[in-house]
């Protein structure tokens, strides 16, 4: 099953996890180096019926082994879609961008690579 309409109706890009999908999107886009932004995002269940539980957003830079100077805060929205609020990648480079999600009880990192100049 794919994601809901909300966040594919605009600009979107969605990652694979193990029974779940996450769209997201930057805002505002792109991410530019040392700007504050947020990630809106919906998780979306795949086949069988799962239950989502708590979610993390966090971003790391593993090339030279550390994170953001900033911890993100989370609110939900409307349409089910979950905002990621107070991300700053203070420097250019890859940046890892990483969703924790208890998936039907399940832990699970889902992760994706942010390049950033």
């Amino acid at each position: 099953m794919r994601c809901p309409a909300t966040l594919l109706e605009r600009p979107a890009r969605v990652i694979a996890g193990n029974g779940v999908d996450i769209a997201w999107r930057p805002v505002p886009a792109p991410i530019a180096t040392g700007k504050p932004f947020a990630v809106e995002f919906e998780v979306c269940p795949r086949g069988a019926q799962r239950e989502i539980g708590r979610i993390t957003v966090d971003a790391t830079m593993p090339d030279h082994r550390h994170g953001m100077n900033y911890r993100p805060t989370l609110s939900a929205q409307s349409g089910g879609v979950m905002r990621a609020d107070g991300l700053v990648f203070h420097m250019p480079g890859r940046w890892q961008l990483i969703f924790d999600v208890q998936v039907s009880g399940q832990a699970q990192r889902i992760t994706e690579d942010v390049v950033v100049r």
